[in-house]
């Protein structure tokens, strides 16, 4: 689930309970099940993180920082283990049609509903299919949809990657995703501020 507001206006308790949920909610089993895989030498860990785990999001900033905080625990995790014979997956989904995104519809500002509508809306068993694919090919990212991808290449920084080929393209495309991660803001810069003007406007 996602609390909506800027950061001015979440509540530390908010704040705290977005972090209890995203990264301790999934920080403890980690440390639970760790031990057991070590043993086996072997074991799948996924992570679901979030696109807003890429990048933050307007009056999304509770929910973004402690998706943020799973991509750095995945990441530490995989290092930590890879050599161990456990995989680890960091699932980045785009909106999904759940009880928790409807309920977060409500509350959500218009300036966040046009960020976050370009990416489409996937239905969880769409979702679901493709982290265990992601998951059981090894894949370090699961990304479903082209922003998904598009974002997963923009952001790749030091993840871990498993396809040589893949990381071709990514050396490759990065220069000219850049210009268009450039754009995408920009874009967003936009949307916020042809609302905001819109709001004050009709004062």
């Amino acid at each position: 689930m996602a609390i909506c507001g800027t950061i001015e206006e979440t509540k530390s308790a908010d704040g705290k309970f977005s972090m209890d949920l995203n990264y301790f909610g999934t920080f403890y089993p980690i440390r639970y099940v760790l031990p057991k895989m070590k043993a086996q030498k072997d074991g799948i860990i996924v992570l679901t993180s979030s696109q807003a785990g890429l990048l933050g999001i307007y009056e999304l900033g509770a929910y973004s920082a402690a998706k943020f905080a799973l991509r750095g625990l995945a990441e530490t995790v995989y290092m930590e283990t890879k050599h161990l014979g456990i995989n680890v997956t960091l699932a980045l989904p785009a909106d999904t049609d759940t009880p928790g995104f409807k309920n977060e519809e409500k509350s959500k500002p218009q300036e966040t509903k046009e960020i976050c509508g370009g990416g489409g809306l996937f239905k969880p068993e769409q979702v679901a299919q493709k982290i265990l694919s992601d998951a059981l090919k090894g894949n370090f990212f699961s990304i479903l949809g082209f922003e998904s991808w598009i974002l997963s290449l923009l952001c790749c920084g030091m993840s871990p990657w498993k396809n040589p080929l893949l990381g071709l393209l990514q050396f490759y495309t990065m220069g000219p995703l850049r210009l268009i991660g450039m754009l995408i803001q920009f874009n967003f810069a936009r949307i916020v501020k042809k609302i905001h003007n819109a709001k004050e406007k009709s004062k």
